[in-house]
């Protein structure tokens, strides 16, 4: 099985694709955009009934966008590759050693070899200003390359390879996470024709984030970079590309290695100073770390001041966390937070309870929800009496599911808290005739006096992060 992600009109991810480790290559899908301004959608077309013929077009043709789209490519695509193996250029008739069969197992190790598709992420562009090389959880190995394939098991047939086991490609650590000032050692490792004499090994990385050391037989050090001294999280990449050697023999012009990006993670604890906190958020938590009650203060000059009634005698402790850019992410990565040791309340008297609050600098920063349906397509228009139905979906990469590792990426719709807010626009008065439950759907019936337009504007929570998506709703008669 092959999981493929969908790509839009300039060859970037499309907004819904999903991201994730399974990902294994791209192709067209389609969006609802114009990246390119030329004044049609970046959908993909297709013959369809006269009645829904595109506008202005001698034949019919109608868009859509979805790995519905990319995936029939996908599959096509598979089927050629197969079919031209096969039935055409059968490579097995002069090496007996190849399979008659091609094989998912085979596919990957094209893929790792740079033989099926074109790896347009290496380096950033004017609408996907982040290089992802080598293999990434945007578009996998790349964009399906027809005519490069072809090529490529051609040179199974001329000999140029003689195993799918030896084919050229570099394996590297996906990922890194940095100790302050520690380095850490990683390696490269070849395989196939890959090597000294048929490629040779370039490497580029933010010099104001890392250093990085060639220790010599693809062996190498990164630290931060000496100096860097900003606090908070860094994610930046080791890039390492693969020029052919001068003289190398390639399968045909243009082949090139695939590249491998080394993603470098580390955090920098910033220097403590005095500050004034508009808003800090107040947990009282029970003895089994359960929130019971809620309260929020202002800090000025280091000092607070809540009130929490009705609670009962026992033993509990005080959360207080910050939401310092108003993203919602109290308590999160990037905040500042305290908890105090366990105290007793009891049935009369007072308890000073003392804390120190410091930025939270534990565990991967977190990814906020993704979302990735769209409100066009549930419609943008209601009239007075009708039934409206929005279903809000998302995706969120922090989510993992121990007992279903292959639906990481995916949570369950409950997973998110939801807020939902209708705004008019001629004069700023707030809207109820719509809402949302707790598994993201919108539902609600608009009355005489809601005519008019309004900005709907939803949020999806992780509980840490908040994402908004903002849409206009026109309700007429």
């Amino acid at each position: 099985m092959f999981s493929v992600g969908a790509t839009n009109g300039v060859h970037r991810r499309s907004s819904y694709s999903s991201t994730n480790e399974y990902v294994d290559f791209a192709a067209p899908g389609g969006e609802y955009s114009d990246w390119n301004d030329d004044g049609i959608d970046d959908l993909v077309w297709a013959y369809a009934r006269w009645e829904a013929a595109m506008t202005n077009s001698p034949v019919p043709l109608v868009g859509a966008q979805g790995t519905s789209m990319a995936s029939p490519h996908g599959a096509g695509f598979l089927a050629s590759i197969k079919y031209y193996y096969e039935d055409i250029a059968k490579p097995f008739e002069i090496n007996e050693s190849l399979p008659t069969i091609l094989k998912y197992t085979e596919v990957e190790k094209m893929l790792k070899a740079n033989l099926l598709t074109n790896d347009v992420n290496k380096e950033s562009r004017e609408f996907d200003t982040t290089a992802r090389p080598g293999r990434d959880d945007h578009l996998g190995y790349g964009i399906i390359d027809l005519e490069k394939a072809i090529k490529s098991i051609d040179a199974f047939k001329n000999g140029y390879f003689d195993s799918f086991d030896n084919l050229p490609y570099y394996e590297g650590p996906s990922s890194i996470k940095l100790e302050t000032d520690v380095p850490s050692e990683f390696s490269l490792t070849p395989n196939g024709k890959a090597g000294s004499e048929f490629n040779s090994v370039e490497l580029s990385y933010n010099s104001n984030f890392l250093k990085v050391t060639d220790e010599g037989n693809l062996n190498y050090t990164v630290v931060n970079a000496p100096g860097y001294s900003d606090g908070g999280w860094i994610s930046t990449p080791i890039t390492f590309e693969f020029p052919m050697a001068d003289g190398a023999d390639v399968p045909y012009e243009g082949y090139e290695v695939l590249a491998v990006g080394v993603q470098v993670l580390f955090h920098i604890k910033g220097s403590a100073y005095e500050i004034n906190l508009p808003r800090l958020k107040v947990n009282l938590l029970n003895s089994e770390g359960e929130i019971i009650q809620e309260a929020y203060t202002a800090v000025t000059n280091g000092a607070g001041a809540i009130g929490l009634a009705d609670v009962a005698p026992g033993i509990y402790q005080l959360q207080i966390c910050s939401d310092i850019n108003g993203d919602d992410a109290w308590c999160g990565s990037g905040e500042m937070a305290a908890l105090s040791e366990s105290f007793e309340v009891l049935a009369s008297g007072i308890s000073s309870v003392n804390l120190t609050m410091e930025a939270i600098n534990s565990g991967p920063p977190n990814n906020a929800p993704v979302i990735t349906s769209d409100p066009e397509n549930s419609g943008t228009f209601l009239s007075v009496g009708e039934e409206y139905l929005y279903r809000v979906l998302a995706t969120d990469e922090d989510y993992e599911d121990e007992n279903n590792p292959a639906n990481n990426g995916k949570p369950p719709r409950n997973w998110f808290d939801y807020t939902i807010e209708l705004i008019n626009e001629e004069d700023g008065s707030r809207g109820s005739f719509l809402s949302i439950d707790v598994i993201g759907e919108v539902t609600g019936k608009a009355r005489d006096r809601d005519i008019g337009t309004w900005k709907v504007r939803i949020g999806v929570s992780d509980r840490i992060d908040t994402t908004y998506q903002e849409f206009l709703l026109e309700v007429d008669e």
